[in-house]
């Protein structure tokens, strides 16, 4: 990938002071050449400030004081459904430490370093991320928008305090950036691919003291490298001969991909585990596909006496399955009949009760 790099300029208060590029330029530089889909670049943004302009112009529109009191909007900088933006692992601290607003925090610059423009010192300040796209096509980034306020000149008031003359509140949207992502290569394309884009490295350690049986295995994987770790697919354990894969834990991070996977093992797995090979996209250029490989694991053999464990069976399914409202329902008609049935024995009785027994007619003497 070329290192070329497409300005995204937003033009910040041309003051009469300073012409229109020395005053504050807001930038946001991606790369000029196509990437693959999942495939890290680099991605800057860059404010371009100023030295005079800031020390004797800037207003303060912030409560906590800011060397670099600018407020910065890039919503997708942090990541959307479209482009993941990767923290950076480690920050270095510049010598000259300078602070603004983005997307609403205070953020530290990642570097800071001064240049001459027309004779005129610079402040040349930039927050470095690496980002990715998910999927192929053209890719279009909204602008940057920056929002600062500024005065002419300031004046003191009765205890000697700046007080600025006039103020000016200034916004401006940049252009937006297009990025072409590309779909991986197919030609020669490895089936099963898992996504894998960067540069990638295989190792497979075994895990001692977890396990409970000369039959069982646990091993970490480790993917290293420069890689999206983020968004690239596991290695496939379920088809290793002699090994049957009980179950795995993945962890992802800035730096690789682990996982952690428990095994069976089989009485014809014999004394290694089996070296892994794992796909991926080498960018280049050229772009290439690779292989990562990992060495044998050398194993005790199993004895002969020790079997495999194997997951127990899942029950057989019912082939009537009762649906669970069933038992319910039942119950509520069983509950039903009685009651009826109570209710016409209740008046049966009540009946017989109230009729007055027959009375015989004698005849008269």
């Amino acid at each position: 990938m070329s290192g070329a790099l497409l300005w995204v300029s937003a033009l910040l208060c041309p003051d009469a002071q300073v012409t229109a590029e020395q005053a504050v330029v807001v930038e946001v530089l991606t790369p000029t050449e196509p990437v693959f889909a999942q495939q890290l670049f680099p991605l800057r943004l860059q404010i371009t400030v100023d030295q005079e302009f800031v020390r004797t112009q800037k207003l303060q529109a912030f409560r906590r004081p800011l060397e670099l009191p600018v407020q910065v909007e890039v919503p997708w900088l942090f990541g959307d459904s479209r482009i993941l933006v990767r923290e950076p692992s480690a920050v270095e601290e510049p010598q000259t430490p300078l602070r603004f607003v983005l997307n609403g925090a205070i953020v530290q610059a990642n570097s800071v370093h001064e240049q001459l423009h027309e004779g005129r010192a610079q402040w040349v300040v930039e927050v470095e991320r690496r980002a990715l796209v998910r999927e192929a096509g053209i890719l279009i980034l909204a602008g940057p928008q920056a929002q600062f306020a500024w005065t002419t000149g300031f004046s003191a008031d009765l205890f000697g305090n700046p007080v600025p003359q006039e103020r000016h509140d200034v916004r401006r949207s940049g252009a937006e950036a297009t990025l072409t992502v590309l779909d991986w290569p197919v030609d020669e394309r490895p089936v099963p691919f898992g996504g894998a884009v960067g540069r990638v490295e295989l190792r497979v350690d075994r895990q001692e003291g977890q396990e409970s049986s000369p039959a069982l295995l646990t091993v970490r994987i480790g993917l290293t490298g420069d890689a999206n770790w983020e968004t690239m697919s596991a290695p496939d354990l379920t088809a290793l001969a002699g090994f049957h894969l009980l179950g795995q834990l993945e962890s992802r991070t800035a730096m690789g991909l682990e996982v952690r996977a428990d095994f069976s093992r089989e009485a014809t797995a014999g004394a290694e585990f089996p070296a892994l090979a794992y796909p991926f996209l080498d960018p280049g250029p050229p772009a290439v596909y690779r292989m990562a490989r990992s060495a044998p694991l050398a194993l005790t053999a199993l004895p002969a006496d020790v079997e495999a464990l194997k997951p127990p069976p899942e029950p057989p399914a019912s082939p009537d399955p009762v649906h669970p409202a069933l038992p319910v329902l039942g119950g509520f008609a069983l509950a039903l009949i009685f009651w009826t049935l109570l209710r016409i024995r209740t008046r049966i009785v009540a009946r017989f009760v109230a009729a007055p027994p027959p009375t015989e007619s004698l005849p008269m003497a």
